[in-house]
Order: structure tokens, then sequence, then C-alpha cells
């Protein structure tokens, strides 16, 4: 497996969707990458920063591609890259590709070589959320040993609503509750 792009050089704008491309690199059997995820990181090589997952469950066999949208990110550099892992546990990376803002603005990294003294470029960045739920405190819910127990059983829960090539997505506070109340309707929880 060997991703190809973004490849050395690529500037990619905040809110614009994009293909991340891979190809067999004929070092091994794809059937190694007949599941595989892809992390959006950042970091030197030693210490990689996950950022969030882009894509699961992909199959190389199968597909050589997966569309995305670039997150809004600060600082706007060529510090970011995608780490793709198998489900045995093998990784293979992009290089480090820029984000910009709308302003189409691109910082340089902040450090140019890594802490080996490779002159490979990186920095640290992060994730800026946007959206309305990003801007207050989660709300706190209390739960039964018994609940916290049967969460922590079924902790693999996802909940996203996908509209046209956006992809909104909830505060955990209320993932937990929605969760919690579909548990509570099942009568997993009485007594």
């Amino acid at each position: 497996m060997a991703p190809s792009y973004p490849e050395p050089g690529t500037v990619w704008k905040a809110g614009h969707q994009y293909e991340i491309v891979w190809e067999n690199d004929h070092h091994g059997s794809m059937n190694a990458w007949k599941k595989f995820r892809i992390d959006f990181m950042t970091g030197d090589n030693d210490h990689q920063r996950f950022l969030m997952n882009v894509a699961r469950n992909l199959d190389a066999t199968k597909t050589t591609s997966f569309n995305w949208t670039a997150p809004k990110v600060s600082p706007a550099a060529p510090i970011y890259f995608f780490m793709f892992t198998n489900d045995k546990g093998e990784n293979a990376w992009t290089t480090r590709f820029g984000i910009t803002g709308e302003d189409g603005k691109l910082a340089k990294a902040q450090y140019p070589t890594q802490p080996d003294g490779s002159k490979i470029p990186w920095g640290v960045g992060k994730i800026v959320r946007t959206d309305a739920a990003a801007s207050g405190p989660s709300p706190t819910y209390y739960m039964t040993p018994a609940q916290s127990s049967v969460l922590a059983d079924n902790a693999a829960v996802v909940i996203a609503v996908s509209k046209a090539t956006k992809l909104y997505s909830m505060p955990v506070g209320y993932i937990l509750m929605l969760f919690v109340i579909i548990l509570s309707s099942s009568g997993l929880f009485t007594n």
C-alpha cells in the first residue's frame, strides 16, 4: 500500500472536497489492506498526533481513493498528513501537505527539521471548530453504575448524519444522552 495523494507541495483549501489516493506498491499483498482506516494527523514523525478519523473499513483491493472535505485548521501550514492503518496494525503515510483558510494564505511549518535532524518540516496543528455546538459547554449526564457498565461495553457506537458533502456531528454529551434514551426504552434499565 502506498498513499500517493496528497503529494509533496499539495495545498488544499478548507471547506473544499479533495481525493485521497493510494496505490499498490507491490511490496506485499494488497490483501493485507482489505480493511483499513485513514486518520488525519499532525506533529513530528516520532510524536504523531491524531486530529480526526477520515474513513474506516476501506478495502484497498476494491477502491483506490476516498473523497474528503478539508477542515478549517490552525495554523494554516504544510504540517498535516494522513496515516493509513490496516487491521493488522501496519501503517502507511502521505507526505505532509498544507490546508489554507478562505484567504488562501499558507504559513511556513513551525519547525524546519524533525527532532532526529531529518530535513522534513513539521508542526503541530489543530482543527478549528466553527459549529454552534462547539461554542457552549456540553451538558453533564449522570448514570447508575449499571448504565455506565453497559455504556462501557458498547462504547463503539457512532452517530452521524450526512447531507450532500457535509458531515454534521453531535457533541459527545448528546450522543451519550441519545444512547441512554435508546437503552432505557429497550427496558434494559428497569428494576
